[in-house]
């Protein structure tokens, strides 16, 4: 994951693996399987998404520019942008 120096993440700090209820192995395995058995996508194909950045402001958001490998995989997960 990658934060912003002032982002609220960065200032309070995440959460240790060990505090969470389910292992992250077990929750990615599965959210692997259903991405996959609803979408036809591997998870690895999913990497090009990392580049898009969302902010919130109350009711507010901007998000940064899509480009066209994002679109297309953003199309295929029927995601609304």
């Amino acid at each position: 994951m990658r934060r912003s120096p002032n982002s609220h993440l960065q200032m309070e700090g995440l959460r240790a693996k060990e505090d969470f209820r389910y292992p992250f192995n077990a929750q990615a395995a599965s959210l692997n399987r259903r991405i996959f058995k609803k979408h036809k996508i591997d998870i690895k194909s999913l990497a090009p998404l990392k580049g898009i950045y969302l902010v919130m402001i109350g009711k507010e958001r901007a998000i940064s520019k899509i480009n066209p490998v994002q679109q297309k995989l953003l199309e295929r997960l029927e995601a609304e942008v």
